[in-house]
């Protein structure tokens, strides 16, 4: 079984990447709604010069994320702290990009959630343009451009679309063939994403598709008539309860693996707690093994080496745990 590698912050500097490649990875991952970073990414990566490397190009689409002034990357909160967030982009502090239309399913009680989840609070009051959450999980701090959503009854889903497609196929790294695939996030439907896929076929680039709602796991059939790859992308498919998220995580791995493709994997959550301990649970060991046992092709790493405290340490674990 393979790794695939995010590059960025951490991992995105030449040491890192010739290390990572010493050991036999790869397959590095950009994560483009930080476009400026995974600029930077591409030119380390192909200053590697090896011709067996791939690079994949994750697009999210449209998704609700935090944004904070220029300069300020890093708010911390407490279990119990309020915050207040803006619903539109007006200049004012922080808001969240995308959630004008989900203003209207808004209700008091429903939770933010931010960081794939790190991060959670109750929606205690609303204003025209405006709510305020108070804090009741905060295992990490809430960076600028930060993903979230939230999590209550109608809220619509978060989905790839024919018009996202379109605009994904104007960017440089596919016009100029810098990559070799493309990671569609928050696939939910093959006819969304065909026309797109097939046009990436005819500029030699493989198109993967990430599954990270129930929406997407129900069409995982459907969709493996018109892709390359899947991902699972566990972070935000845990913005379920935990009951359903066993059930579409089951119903994910069972539905890839019996639509078996050229390239299939599992995303984030992979050695999280040793990635800033340098101690393995039996849990992260026996997680890593039951992906490999099942089959699939590769792991893919994210914050687990991104934000690491010992991203070479994650590495090398990552590397004994995958042979």
């Amino acid at each position: 079984m393979r790794g695939m590698l995010t590059i960025a912050k951490n991992s995105n500097n030449m040491d890192f990447l010739n290390f990572a490649y010493s050991l036999g990875f790869k397959d590095f991952r950009l994560n483009m709604d930080y476009e400026f970073e995974s600029y930077k990414a591409i030119e380390n990566i192909k200053f590697l010069n090896k011709l067996d490397i791939n690079i994949y190009a994750d697009f999210q689409g449209v998704k609700n994320r935090i944004q904070l002034p220029e300069g300020n990357n890093d708010l911390k909160f407490n279990v119990g702290d309020s915050q207040d967030f803006y619903l539109t982009n007006n200049s004012v502090y922080p808001y969240i990009t995308n959630a004008e239309e989900n203003m209207k399913y808004i209700k008091i009680g429903q939770i933010l959630s931010i960081a794939d989840g790190k991060i959670e609070g109750n929606v205690i009051s609303i204003d025209e343009n405006r709510i305020n959450v108070q804090f009741s999980k905060v295992d990490y701090v809430i960076r600028r451009n930060a993903g979230c959503c939230f999590i209550g009854d109608n809220i619509p889903s978060i989905k790839i679309t024919k018009k996202a497609c379109e605009t994904i196929s104007k960017n440089e790294l596919i016009t100029k063939k810098m990559i070799n695939w493309v990671i569609l996030s928050f696939v939910t439907s093959a006819e969304e994403i065909t026309d797109f896929v097939q046009s990436m076929h005819k500029i030699g680039i493989h198109v993967m598709a990430k599954i990270e709602t129930p929406e997407g796991v129900e069409s995982i059939r459907e969709v493996a008539n018109v892709v390359d790859g899947f991902m699972i992308g566990r972070g935000d498919l845990t913005n379920t309860s935990k009951e359903k998220f066993d059930y579409y995580y089951s119903e994910a791995i069972k539905k890839i693996m019996s639509n078996k493709k050229e390239f299939s994997g599992i995303g984030t959550f992979f050695l999280s707690d040793y990635s800033n301990t340098k101690l393995l649970s039996n849990r992260e060991k026996e997680d890593i093994l039951n992906v490999k046992n099942k089959g699939f092709d590769y792991v893919m790493l994210s914050k687990e080496i991104v934000n690491s405290n010992y991203p070479y340490e994650t590495l090398n674990m990552l590397s004994e745990l995958c042979k």
